[in-house]
């Protein structure tokens, strides 16, 4: 089911995150999120810049 997700990240502040989830097995309710910065977020490119930064790398 997709949607947007607001994380508060330290550095940045709130950041919006669209996300989709995909079903990888039914039965054993195994499912994969999948994140991505929301292009319409004013905190886009320094979303951007902090996470191509070293120091952004966790």
């Amino acid at each position: 089911m997709p949607g947007v997700r607001h994380l508060h990240l330290e550095e940045l502040g709130e950041v919006a995150f669209e996300h989709t989830t995909l079903t990888v097995d039914e039965e054993r309710h195994l499912r994969l999120v999948y994140y991505a910065v929301k292009e319409a977020d004013p905190q886009v490119a320094a979303f951007t810049r902090w996470v191509s930064d070293d120091k952004g790398a966790r």
